[in-house]
C-alpha cells in the first residue's frame, strides 16, 4: 500500500509539474472552449477536463529501435518518407539514395528494447539517449539474423551487432521525395520522385507496375486516395496537381497554379476533396467535381506551405517553412491554432497526425509532438549524432542534420512514431 501510494504521489507531482509549465496554454485552451458560444457550460467544463487528462496522460518518448536508411559509409543518406502501410505491419522508407525499402514493423519492434527511455524530467529538451544503430542492407528478409526480444531492463540498449533486413527493396530511376500506401489494395505502394515520375509498385514481388510521366518537373507529393483505391494525386514544381487513376494510363485532370505545388492530400472520408499546399503561402481546398477553382483558399502562413494532413473529414493541419503548424477548420473555412516551437525555414522535415497528437520533424535535428488542443510543444525529442561507422550515438550535435521525416502508427493504441533524420537514421519512439 505505501509501495503503491509513493507511486502515486510521485505521478501527481509529475502532472502538477506539467501543468504548471504549461499553463499560459493552458489558460488560453480553456478560455477558447468557453468563449465559444456553441459550447455550453458543462460541456466545456467536461472537454477541458478531457484536455488535461490526455495532455498529462503521456510524458516523453521511449526509444524502442534504431536502423538505418542508407548505406553505413554515406553520411547524406536523407529519408523524405516514411509510411505506414494499411494494416501496420509493414513500412516503407524512401530517399536520395533512390530505394524504397520495406520493412516488417514486428521484427523490428521484437529486437528493440523498450526499457532505453527519455526520462520525465528531461522531456522539454531531452539528450539522444545512449544506444546503438542498427545497420541496414540490402537482400532477403532472414529471421535467422534477427536478435531475440529480451525482457525488459530499466538500463537495456539496443544492441549494436542486430542487422535490419528489409523484407523488400526496389530501385528507382531518381531520388523519391514521397510515398503513399493504397488503403485496400496491401501491397500497392505510390512513390513521387525528383524526375516528376508518379510510379506504381507491387510491394510483394517489388516490379514496377506502371509510370506516369505528365509532370514537367520534379514532384513533390503523392497521395492515394483512401475512399477510392484507384484514385491518386500528386503535385509538381510545374505548379499542376493531377489525378490519376490506377486503371487508366493517363491523367483523369489536371489542376493548374500559379505557383510550385509542395504536397497534395485526399480528404480521408471524400475522394471527391482534396487539399494542396504550395509555394504561395496558402492552402487550397478543392472539389474535384468542380476542379476549375478552389471551394476555399486557406490564408495565414507567410512562407511555403510544405504539408498538409487531414485529421479527419472536418480538420486539416499544415506546415510551412516560417517554422509554424496551422490547425484549420474545413467547414468554417478559418484557423483554430497556431503551433510554434519546432524550427523549419527551408527544408520538408515531415508532419503526421495520430488521433489528438501531431509530430514534426526540426531543423535543430529533433522531433516535435503537440497535442492538437495547446498551441506550444508537449514533448521534444533530440536525435542526437551518430557514427557512420559502428552506428553509435555521440553526445556531439551536427548543426547540418535535421530530422527529415517523421510517421504514427496508424493504431493508435500503441502511439508508435517513426521519425528519420538527414544522416539516414530512423528512430522507433513509443509515446508513454
Amino acid at each position: 500500500l505505501n509501495v503503491a501510494s509513493v507511486k502515486v504521489a510521485k505521478q501527481v507531482n509529475a502532472n502538477k509539474k506539467r501543468v504548471a509549465e504549461h499553463f499560459e496554454d493552458l489558460q488560453r485552451c480553456y478560455f477558447d472552449i468557453s468563449l465559444n458560444v456553441s459550447t455550453k457550460r458543462e460541456s466545456a467544463l467536461s472537454t477541458f477536463c478531457s484536455t488535461i487528462s490526455k495532455f498529462t496522460r503521456f510524458s516523453r518518448f521511449e526509444l524502442v529501435n534504431t536502423l538505418r536508411y542508407g548505406d553505413i559509409f554515406n553520411t547524406s543518406s536523407i529519408v523524405s518518407s516514411i509510411e505506414f502501410d494499411r494494416d501496420d505491419e509493414y513500412f516503407a522508407t524512401a530517399g536520395v539514395t533512390k530505394k524504397i525499402k520495406i520493412f516488417e514493423y514486428g521484427c523490428i519492434e521484437k529486437t528493440g528494447y523498450a526499457g532505453t527511455s527519455l526520462r520525465d524530467d528531461d522531456w522539454t529538451d531531452v539528450g539522444s539517449p545512449s544506444s546503438s544503430s542498427s545497420v541496414a542492407a540490402s537482400g532477403s528478409f532472414d529471421s535467422s539474423l534477427i536478435g531475440r526480444p529480451s525482457r525488459y531492463s530499466p538500463n537495456k540498449k539496443p544492441i549494436t551487432s542486430v542487422l535490419h533486413y528489409p523484407v523488400r527493396e526496389m530501385l528507382c530511376r531518381s531520388k523519391i521525395s514521397c510515398l503513399s500506401w493504397n488503403s485496400y489494395i496491401k501491397s500497392q505502394i505510390a512513390s513521387s520522385d525528383y524526375e516528376g515520375i508518379v510510379s506504381l509498385w507491387d510491394s510483394q514481388t517489388g516490379l514496377n507496375i506502371h509510370n506516369y510521366d505528365e509532370h514537367e518537373k520534379r514532384a513533390w507529393s503523392v497521395d492515394f486516395s483512401r475512399t477510392d483505391p484507384t484514385r491518386l494525386a500528386s503535385g509538381s514544381d510545374d505548379s499542376k496537381v493531377k489525378i490519376w487513376s490506377t486503371t487508366l494510363k493517363n491523367s483523369v485532370c489536371t489542376i493548374e497554379s500559379k505557383a510550385n505545388i509542395c504536397c497534395v492530400k485526399f480528404n480521408p472520408e471524400s475522394s471527391h476533396h482534396l487539399a494542396f499546399g504550395s509555394a504561395d503561402h496558402h492552402i487550397h481546398y478543392y472539389d474535384l467535381r468542380k476542379a476549375t477553382e478552389p471551394l476555399f483558399v486557406f490564408k495565414g502562413h507567410r512562407k511555403a506551405v510544405s504539408y498538409v494532413k487531414f485529421l479527419g473529414r472536418e480538420e486539416l493541419v499544415s506546415a510551412s517553412t516560417d517554422s509554424t503548424l496551422k490547425l484549420w477548420n474545413t467547414l468554417r473555412m478559418s484557423c483554430v491554432r497556431t503551433y510554434t516551437g519546432h524550427v523549419n525555414e527551408k527544408n520538408f522535415v515531415g508532419l503526421s497526425a495520430s488521433g489528438d497528437w501531431i509530430s514534426c520533424g526540426s531543423e535543430n535535428n529533433a522531433v516535435y509532438t503537440y497535442y492538437k488542443e495547446l498551441r506550444d510543444p508537449v514533448v521534444t525529442v533530440k536525435f542526437g549524432n551518430s557514427n557512420p561507422v559502428t552506428g553509435e550515438d555521440t553526445t556531439d550535435e551536427d548543426p547540418l542534420q535535421v530530422v527529415s521525416s517523421v510517421c504514427w502508427k496508424k493504431n493508435t493504441s500503441n502511439n508508435i512514431l517513426l521519425a528519420a533524420n538527414s544522416s539516414g537514421v530512423i528512430k522507433v519512439l513509443e509515446l508513454v
